[in-house]
């Protein structure tokens, strides 16, 4: 039996390539995508499969959770003991990260963390927003991964 051909997790595949990957009729491929079952984007009618959502619903069906328990990235992002990224405000900022304020910067990060899953296929993971009275008027400070 042959071997089957690399899949690189960041392409997007047409339902017949995987179809032809799976070995699976298309018409069950595309119930698969209309049951949201195989994680895809519909882009002008036409579903595109990227190649890591086709091997975490591989690696779901291996494993029995059965089609409609598949294993996400998303899901990993809680295994972060500490936040991704951290950005403190000196506090001129602080009424832009009021949650209250209606186009602040809360709303400007969820956006722009939605533009990212959509046009890239990337989850930005939670930003963690803070005071420090420590920075000038006008600074921030950005962290990654880490405390300080």
């Amino acid at each position: 039996m042959n071997d089957l051909p690399t899949l690189v997790p960041e392409n997007l595949y047409t339902s017949e390539e995987v179809s032809d990957y799976l070995r699976l009729s298309l018409r069950t491929v595309q119930r698969l995508l209309q049951q949201k079952s195989l994680p895809a984007y519909r882009i002008h009618g036409q579903y595109r499969i990227k190649g890591l959502d086709l091997l975490n619903f591989l690696d779901g069906v291996r494993q029995g959770d059965g089609l409609s328990e598949i294993k996400r990235p998303s899901n990993l992002i809680d295994l972060l003991d500490l936040p991704a990224i951290s950005i403190a405000f000196g506090k001129d900022w602080l009424p832009l990260i009021q949650p209250e304020v209606e186009t602040g910067l809360l709303d400007q990060l969820e956006d722009f963390r939605k533009q990212r899953v959509q046009e890239m296929g990337f989850i930005l993971p939670g930003v963690q927003l803070r005071d420090d009275l420590s920075l000038a008027a006008e600074a921030y400070c950005i962290y990654l991964h880490c405390t300080e």
